[in-house]
């Protein structure tokens, strides 16, 4: 990493198009994080819902203390703002 870059990095300037891209209103702070196209082939039709979901910066299951011990489809429902089963 060059000097500037950790520079960039230390002050999170790096952070910075993605907050554009919220004041721009193209994702949020908080929503789904875009999935690899080769893990979405896999998806069932209800994972396939949190497509649909505005993306964002981060997402519900890293906000939980708990995020190591919750399932894929947990993750799916804190994503579709249900209450995971």
């Amino acid at each position: 990493m060059t000097r500037v870059g950790k520079v960039i990095r230390k002050l999170s300037l790096d952070e910075m198009p993605q907050f554009i891209n919220v004041a721009q209103n193209k994702i949020s702070i908080v929503g789904p994080r875009p999935s690899l196209p080769r893990e979405t082939a896999l998806y069932t039709n209800r994972q396939k819902q949190r497509l649909l979901v505005k993306p964002g910066i981060t997402c519900y299951w890293q906000t939980r203390l708990d995020r190591d011990k919750i399932t894929f489809d947990e993750w799916v429902d804190l994503d579709l703002c249900r209450n995971p089963t």
